[in-house]
């Protein structure tokens, strides 16, 4: 009936199952044992149809199995296979009878009562009948186990694959059941997979042993014929494409909804909040000029100008920046610039992925170079940077040959090198060999997909003591002699790959000192506008990062890009020129960010600071994890805590000022390891006198992972800096100088410097000057740039903004059913993550993707009618409240109206939202799901 001819299913490189060749035959009891791991519950996965990548040829009844549709797969197993799990996998919160009629419900057309008969006979059969309207997760687990075996039979199957049925009964209850399934096989195939080698010796006809994937014995038992036999009912199956009944799928949601009544409660109440904007949006047309002007006050500072680039933003272009840029940078800017060096953003682990080492070729064997490889080319460091506090063996070397190499050796390697020579184990022993044997290093290459394959010989001059292995040399561009000129691999600066060999190439500079007065230089200097100088992180240099938290090395990646930005070169003019201005703050993507659309400005990415590295380390492991990118739950910082972003400016959160004009106690900050707060934020730690020379320590989130399950994972930065002045002034305010905001974020923060080029400047006025007249006079000389006062800009719309009130009232409508799809898709996801496991059940039942999706639906269309009755009271009493008592307050008297047209809004929305909602959550959780759940073992080991 079943034959299987060499099987091979691998799991990555390993290989799970080795070439099974197996025929099962059409009645009989046939028990499959060995070790954990060896492919056991694999092989039951492919005969089930469950596990759909392997190689070899599965015929069933002399038909091939291989080639069904996923669809057809889902109708074989609910036709012809019946599963029992060790964990019994039953809907546990559902009856016996309904957990047998699932599957049932779905094959056959047969009537209820005929059904029912059928599953109370099976039941009857293992001993259960009494037990049929029970709560399943009310049985004992002997009893579930005997209610999974009667719904392995009620389909009638040709045959029942057992995974470990009694590896989690006791004695009695596995003798029962291994009795049942003996009486099953006189009539049906009965494949189980067991580690008891007693139970299996005692009752099974044949034992096939798998070893490694691979069957290393197949043993037949003699036994008497089978004289309590199990007979199986015939059933009308379906005549058309199977499909799960609309009663069952209304059972199984209102199942779902039972045993979490509570929350579906609370969630329902949230929902019909989002549906009871739609007629919301109507009812507040009395109150929202009100809103509008409060909303706004509690938002924009007075005195406060922005200035933009005029026309709309258009995308900035970056390609690396070309040697003679780079050169004539480097010279211009000779006092702050050390030298030019160059790095590919290449993944050399497997850019030569059939070879890729280092070794001593110049001796009688091989002498591998344990981790050097590209990498370490690319990754070189340069000789005169080290400094004298390294030694070098033999001795120190101002110049080297580009066929030169000195070689940065941990001291475990160095042994291991020095055992291959037969030399003393020590650096100083090493270089006399390196200096009497000249000694020969070649890198040997090779990429099997492109026919490519090289060695290059390097003369080995010195070794260092170094914790990591690493490649030092005198020539800065040394890396590309070597990739360019010798191995002729072709670079690009665009990051436009036409081949797969290409490797994008960057200079970079270094500075003399911290490259942190350099670039606040080359932010004012116009002739640099048109240049970034991004720091070199882990794409280019992973073996110089740190394994958590930012990359910040003094190597400046020199990008030329295009970007219609503002030309902030001009700055020092307007600040020299209008004395009204007090200060000015960089308005930035990465940095401190200013929304042009709501005058929202805060800082970009959240920040913690506190004076407690206890406290801040709670505050960054409380955030660090989020359940999506759209997650906007309000993250309370513990105690000695304070948090700021662009959502908590509006709540009093972090922000930061350039102001520096009235310092209280203490001086203004001078470099970025220094900081001044405002007073408020000292009185919130200690008194302000107390606080000049304290530690302050901000955490910045860089940057954020995003999982699988849409999970997200903040990283934060943590840098300590000191407070040096307390200035005057209301707000938990960080002051320091304008680049603050820049260099901050990108030399300590770990933000990309492509994220900080300002987008817009803002000005700090004096609050009593006439900022109309001033921002007239800013517009007539600098007419590049755009001028304007949120304030001012706010008031003359808002007569138009009242004009256009439907308009108003229509967006708010749109984002009410914005937010009822959102809420609504959160609780079906929800609910369709915590049902998991039912349809993984349900797929190994046979029922169809399809169905399972309508099943959900359905369910979510129960949801929804609830919130659809909850909104449509809450419409009610609101519509009456809004009418009467805000309409009474502002000295109105509006009768009360009723309007029927927004429930039957609120209905069609509703369904609209219940259908596409409970959709999209259901492809989403089950796209994620069938890459877990494919592989059963680890699924199985997860629940047992």
């Amino acid at each position: 009936m079943i034959r299987l001819n060499h099987i091979i299913k691998e799991y990555g490189t390993r290989r799970v199952l080795n070439r099974i060749t197996l025929r099962f035959p059409k009645t009989g009891f046939l028990a499959i044992v060995g070790p954990s791991g060896c492919g056991k519950t694999t092989l039951l996965n492919i005969l089930s149809g469950i596990e759909e990548k392997y190689q070899g040829d599965y015929l069933f009844k002399n038909k091939s199995v291989d080639n069904l549709t996923r669809e057809q797969k889902s109708a074989f197993r609910l036709l012809n296979v019946g599963y029992v799990f060790q964990d019994f996998r039953l809907f546990e919160n559902d009856s016996v009878m309904n957990n047998l009629l699932l599957p049932l419900d779905v094959l056959s057309n047969d009537e209820a009562e005929f059904k029912k008969r059928h599953v109370s006979s099976l039941l009857d059969r293992v001993g259960l009948s009494h037990k049929k309207d029970v709560a399943v997760n009310l049985l004992s687990g002997g009893e579930k186990q005997r209610v999974a075996i009667a719904r392995a039979m009620v389909n009638n199957p040709a045959f029942i694959l057992c995974d470990e049925p009694t590896g989690s009964l006791d004695e009695g209850n596995a003798i029962k059941v291994m009795d049942i399934l003996k009486s099953i096989s006189a009539q049906r195939l009965v494949i189980v997979v067991s580690h008891d080698e007693e139970l299996v010796t005692r009752y099974c006809d044949d034992k096939v042993t798998i070893v490694d994937g691979m069957i290393t014995g197949h043993q037949k038992f003699e036994r008497t014929a089978i004289k309590k036999k199990i007979t199986f009912q015939q059933m009308k199956k379906a005549n058309n494409k199977l499909h799960m009944p609309f009663k069952t799928m209304l059972r199984r949601a209102l199942s779902i909804i039972k045993t979490r009544k509570y929350r579906v409660i609370l969630n329902n109440s949230m929902m019909s909040l989002g549906l009871l904007g739609i007629g919301l949006s109507i009812i507040m047309s009395f109150s929202i000029q009100e809103r509008i002007v409060t909303g706004f006050s509690q938002v924009i500072k007075d005195g406060m100008i922005v200035m933009s680039k005029k026309g709309d933003e258009t995308p900035i272009t970056a390609y690396s920046a070309s040697f003679e840029n780079v050169s004539q940078i480097a010279e211009t800017y000779g006092s702050w610039i050390n030298g030019i060096g160059v790095s590919y953003a290449v993944n050399f682990e497997s850019f030569f992925q059939d070879r890729d080492e280092m070794f001593i070729s110049s001796t009688a064997y091989k002498i591998i170079l344990p981790r050097f490889s590209t990498r370490q080319i690319n990754d070189f460091l340069w000789l005169d940077e080290i400094g004298s506090n390294h030694q070098i063996y033999p001795f120190q070397q101002a110049s080297m040959d580009n066929d030169e190499i000195v070689i940065g050796l941990p001291h475990n390697e160095m042994v291991g090198v020095c055992y291959s020579l037969r030399i003393e184990r020590n650096y100083a022993s090493l270089g006399e060999y390196i200096s009497s044997a000249r000694p020969l290093v070649t890198l040997g290459i090779a990429n099997g997909d492109w026919g490519y394959e090289d060695e290059q010989i390097f003369h080995l001059s010195g070794v260092i003591p170094n914790d990591t292995p690493a490649i030092y040399h005198t020539n800065h561009l040394w890396s590309e002699y070597v990739f360019q000129e010798k191995m002729r691999i072709p670079s690009i600066d665009d990051g436009k790959y036409e081949f797969p060999w290409q490797m994008a190439k960057s200079y970079f500079v270094t500075t003399k000192e911290n490259p942190e007065t350099f670039l606040e230089v080359a932010t004012l200097e116009k002739p640099l506008r048109d240049f970034v100088f991004e720091m070199a992180g882990f794409a280019f240099h992973p073996t110089h990062c740190p394994m958590s938290g930012p990359c910040l090395l003094n190597r400046l990646l020199v990008f030329h890009v295009d970007k219609d930005t503002i030309d902030v070169s001009a700055l020092a003019q307007i600040m020299k020129k209008e004395h009204r201005i007090n200060n000015h703050l960089y308005a930035t993507d990465g940095g401190y960010y200013y929304h042009p659309n709501s005058f929202l400005a805060g800082f970009a990415k959240n920040i913690f600071i506190s004076l407690s590295d206890t406290q801040i380390e709670k505050a960054i492991d409380a955030d660090s994890l989020i359940a999506s990118e759209n997650d906007n739950m309000i993250f309370e910082p513990p105690p000695g805590v304070f948090s700021g972003n662009i959502q908590t400016s509006m709540d009093g959160g972090v922000s930061f000022s350039s102001d520096l004009r009235e310092v209280i106690y203490g001086r203004k900050p001078i470099n970025l390891d220094e900081i001044a707060i405002s007073e408020t934020l000292a009185h919130k730690f200690l008194s302000p006198v107390e606080m000049v020379g304290k530690k302050l320590l901000i955490a910045t989130n860089y940057a954020n992972i995003a999982y699988d399950n849409d999970r997200i994972e903040k990283q934060y930065s943590l840098t300590e800096t000191t407070i040096v002045g307390i200035i005057r002034g209301s707000g938990i305010t960080l002051h320091h100088r304008p680049y603050w905001s820049l260099g901050f974020f990108q030399l300590k923060g770990g933000i990309s410097a492509f994220e900080l080029i300002p987008k817009h400047v803002i000005f700090e006025i004096d609050k009593n000057g006439d900022s109309e007249l001033l921002v007239e006079k800013l517009n007539k000389q600098y007419g590049e740039f755009d001028f304007y006062d949120p304030m001012k800009t706010i008031s003359d719309g808002l007569d138009e903004t009242m004009s256009f009130i439907r308009v108003v009232l229509f967006a708010f409508s749109s984002l009410a059913v914005l937010t009822s799809l959102f809420l609504f898709f959160i609780v079906m996801f929800v609910t369709i993550e915590e049902n998991r496991r039912d349809i993984i059940l349900l797929d190994y039942l046979g029922i169809s993707k399809s169905a399972i999706r309508r099943s959900f639906i359905v369910c979510g269309l129960v949801v929804s009618s609830l919130a659809f009755f909850l909104s449509s009271l809450e419409i009610i009493i609101l519509d009456y409240f809004v009418t009467h008592v805000i309409a009474g307050f502002v000295g109105t008297n509006i009768p009360y109206v009723f309007d029927y047209r927004p429930l039957a809004a609120i209905l069609a929305m509703s369904v609209v939202i219940a259908v596409a909602a409970s959709y999209a959550a259901f492809e989403k959780q089950y796209s994620s799901l069938k890459k877990q759940f494919i592989k059963v073992k680890n699924f199985a080991k997860n629940n047992r």
